[in-house]
């Protein structure tokens, strides 16, 4: 499961190579990566667009299925 995410106009936009019918999707703060900022399901899903108005910084975006996990940096200015 390979993705894509860009932060524009204080929304992320994550598209997907597949479609994700069952996963969970984390959205950490570094460096602390105890408790996300973001968690939400994603079900039968190709492309999500989330206002995601947040202070600039480095997060990590991660999708877990029940038998994978990706992983993506992403830096917010």
């Amino acid at each position: 499961m390979k993705f894509i995410a860009n932060h524009l106009n204080h929304h992320l936009m994550i598209h997907f190579e597949e479609m994700v019918h069952n996963a969970l999707l984390e959205i950490f703060k570094l460096p602390e990566m105890e408790n996300p900022v973001y968690e939400s399901e994603i079900k039968n899903l190709d492309f999500i667009n989330l206002p995601f108005a947040v202070e600039s910084g480095s997060y990590i975006i991660k999708i877990k299925t029940s038998n994978k996990s990706e992983s993506k940096h992403i830096l917010i200015k």
